[in-house]
């Protein structure tokens, strides 16, 4: 859910993807291995919400979490 949650964020250039990243931390660099997750957060936080949604959903269907 929580990785849902993120996508919709992201997907509607919601500042509140900043919060929901800050409160999972975990979950999203267990998604994303090393410079992955930093390239993420990194997109989140200057906000190029479409990078990071792309970054995002490429991890979430390789970890089979949503139908490519």
């Amino acid at each position: 859910p929580v990785v849902e949650e993120m996508l919709a964020h992201l997907g509607n250039f919601d500042p509140a993807a900043g919060e929901v990243l800050e409160g999972h931390r975990a979950i999203f660099r267990a998604l994303m291995p090393g410079d992955a997750f930093a390239a993420f957060e990194k997109q989140v936080a200057e906000f190029g919400f479409s990078n990071a949604l792309v970054t995002l959903e490429q991890a979430a269907n390789a970890h089979g979490l949503r139908n490519a």
